[in-house]
């Protein structure tokens, strides 16, 4: 009996560690955006401001979070502070080409993240213009990048990560194919010079012409391994081993220089979970452990574990280490803001006062609260542990942490920073599901193979209830909700044939009510929410309005890949939606889509490679109140009715217009002449390349980034 019960506690206790969990990625993120940095510019308070790598870090963790949320504020974050320094023209403020500074490069990452959002012409030529710098950089008589145009012949550890992640992504998003082979030299190159053969870590830099008095005389290696140029190396290695192309024959080489270099990294990691500052001197009197290479490394080997590039093996690794941080080095002040302790604020070799690498000089450096290097490198740790974490889950045979999706969803906080996830197992989960929570994603074990199911007929449920709340199988009032691989039905339709007279009271005139199979029968139906979105998903029903994400002021809905079925307006979107890729059948009634749009004249539904399919003479869609339709490249049967869609009779005053536009609409058997490309009609007379979801919700949310 005892067991019993401290099983039970335990299961408990792990079930409120993961309501409970802690974010702490998006705590120090609100700590950099609104406290230390408010205007992201000022990094260093007591110098002038200018293009820095310690910020290119500190954009790094903020794009993880935005990638993660899709939450604009942190895209926001990182416009406005490129925009400081991009000019019209897009030359960089303060950036000087000629001083062949490889820390330089680094902040370019932001701006390919921006091009490749916004489509702005300046953070493309920003972009170029490092790049250009790297095609020109002076190098080594080996072909390595020199680490800065004052260090020459020199490459440093830290000069990997500086250069190399921008330089492998400005190669995918131009296609680049020639320069991998250049990428992966830098790396190979590294550890040929910088690795201790008998002891395996890597020496914090390199002297090709073994000039520099810090400098082996026949290995032209620094004396000893400082932790942090260790950390920026394996961050380096492991965002390019990323994008690197599987086919490569390098990419085998950079995963084996991986492999040893995890190897070593978890050899060296002290008991306490932590690493001293200088590796090679463990427990020397004035080492000391340091936040920032804790956090590099704990970033990756996470990163490489879910990447499958390592074992898992070295989860282990970084799981001691993140606790390590958070335990000692996280603080938080009586105002509520988060603190990253422990960072060493520099260390360099060489230079005016001189660095001569010696122990001594790597004590000599002062050690900071929230420097930007340890904090920009925390905030990319935590999302990797925190992408880590274990999810809740739905079982039915009982091995799962719940048996009922509607448990799960219970048993977390109204809200969080960053999305939970609930993992639903295999069968069919008959209950209805109520979200009234906030940054939600339910995840089923595949189309068809999880179900939610309900047999709900809407016009049942309004004669003994005022509103709609729980009319649906699944109903959501809240935002930043995701369904991804479920199937969601309602069966009402399916599963009666008769109709059948009630009792309503809330019908005035008669009392009574027809319920029919054709009503309205939701599977899905939300109330005040926005950003909801659905992946690779199902929605069922016979009757109806089946899938019904209804928010005519805020709403913005996302659906890729997913199958629609149903009766009248089946898909009948509120606000701004966007569907791409799925699948819509019509059983019966008078059109398959609808749109409210009559809030905001720039509301619009967005149908892009969708194939519908339905009853014989079935219509494709319908609006009564001010709607915008936009159907690209969507499929049309042979037996859809030779009829545009349509303005149905109403007392509505219609604002807008007809805003009904087609391009590369086909139909089998012959296209309809009302769906040809009219485009040029629509306002702004976009082409079809700049109809994304980014355009659909005006840079407002960015559903697509974490597919």
């Amino acid at each position: 009996m005892k067991i019993l019960r401290i099983t039970c506690l335990l299961t408990f206790l792990a079930f409120a560690a993961q309501a409970q969990q802690r974010f702490y990625s998006a705590d120090m993120a609100r700590t950099v955006m609104e406290k230390l940095w408010k205007d992201s510019l000022t990094v260093h308070p007591d110098k002038p401001v200018k293009w820095t790598y310690d910020q290119g870090v500190v954009l790094r963790g903020i794009e993880g979070l935005w990638r993660r949320s899709g939450n604009p504020v942190y895209l926001d974050y990182i416009r406005h502070s490129m925009d400081f320094f991009i000019r019209d023209d897009g030359s960089i403020r303060t950036y000087k080409q000629q001083d062949f500074n490889i820390d330089n490069v680094m902040p370019g990452r932001a701006l390919l993240v921006l091009y490749k959002t916004t489509g702005d012409e300046r953070y493309r030529k920003a972009a170029a213009t490092l790049r250009a710098q790297l095609a020109a950089h002076p190098r080594t008589k080996a072909g390595g990048f020199w680490h800065k145009k004052i260090y020459p012949w020199q490459m440093w550890l830290d000069g990997l990560y500086m250069g190399q992640p921008f330089y492998a992504e400005y190669a995918v998003a131009f296609k680049e194919d020639s320069a991998w082979n250049d990428i992966a030299r830098q790396f190979i190159l590294m550890e040929s010079v910088a690795r201790d053969p008998a002891k395996g870590w890597l020496l914090h830099g390199y002297d090709e012409s073994r000039e520099q008095r810090w400098a082996d005389p026949k290995t032209g290696r620094s004396p000893h391994v400082w932790a942090r140029a260790m950390g920026w190396y394996g961050m380096g290695l492991v965002d390019v081993l990323e994008h690197f192309p599987d086919k490569h024959p390098a990419k085998a080489q950079l995963k084996a220089i991986l492999e040893r270099y995890a190897a070593v990294v978890a050899a060296r990691q002290d008991r306490s979970g932590l690493w001293w500052n200088v590796i090679d001197q463990p427990g020397r009197d004035k080492n000391y452990f340091e936040a920032s290479a804790a956090c590099m490394f704990t970033y990756t080997l996470a990163k490489a574990v879910r990447l499958g590039l390592l074992s898992p093996k070295y989860k282990s690794t970084a799981d001691k280490a993140y606790a390590a941080i958070v335990q000692r080095f996280i603080r938080k002040d009586a105002d509520g803001w988060t603190h990253l302790d422990g960072t060493v604020a520099v260390s360099g070799l060489g230079g005016n006062p001189y660095r001569d690498g010696s122990f001594d000089y790597y004590m000599s450096e002062k050690v900071v609260t929230d420097d930007p290097k340890g904090v920009g490198a925390f905030i990319q740790a935590a999302g990797e542990m925190e992408m880590a974490a274990p999810p809740l889950t739905v079982s039915k045979d009982g091995k799962g942490d719940f048996t009922s999706i509607q448990a799960a969803i219970n048993s977390l906080p109204d809200s969080a920073p960053l999305p939970r996830v609930i993992r639903i197992g295999e069968g069919v989960f008959r209950e209805k599901i109520y979200i009234e929570k906030d940054r939600l994603t339910l995840v089923g074990a595949g189309r068809g193979k999880t179900v939610i199911s309900q047999a709900i007929a809407r016009d049942r449920w309004r004669c003994g209830h005022m509103d709609d709340w729980g009319v649906a199988t699944v109903n959501v009032d809240g935002s930043d909700i995701t369904f991804r691989t479920l199937t969601i039905e309602n069966t009402f339709g399916f599963d009666v044939t008769d109709s059948v007279e009630i009792d309503c009271p809330s019908d005035t005139v008669t009392g009574r009510k027809m319920i029919t199979r054709n009503g309205h029968q939701m599977a899905l139906r939300t109330m005040n929410g926005t950003r909801i979105k659905a992946v690779g998903c199902s929605f069922r029903a016979y009757g109806g309005d089946t899938v019904s994400p209804w928010d005519v002021e805020d709403g913005m809905f996302y659906f890729r890949d997913c199958d629609m079925e149903g009766g009248v307006d089946l898909y009948c979107p509120r606000g701004w939606a966007w569907a791409e890729d799925c699948r819509i059948r019509v059983h019966r009634g008078t059109a398959a889509v609808w749109h409210d749009g009559s809030r905001h004249e720039d509301a619009k539904t967005v149908l892009r490679n969708c194939a519908f399919d339905g009853y014989d003479g079935f219509r494709l869609g319908r609006y009564h109140r001010d709607a915008q339709f936009y159907l690209i490249g969507c499929r049309f049967p042979q037996n859809m009715k030779d009829e545009d869609i349509y303005l149905v009779p109403t007392s509505n005053v219609i604002r807008w217009g007809r805003r009904v536009y087609y391009a590369g609409c086909t139909r089998e058997g012959g296209d309809y002449a009302w769906h040809r490309d009219n485009l040029q009609a629509a306002p702004g007379a976009p082409r079809i390349t700049q109809i994304t979801p980014d355009w659909v919700f005006g840079g407002r949310w960015y559903p697509a980034i974490s597919e």
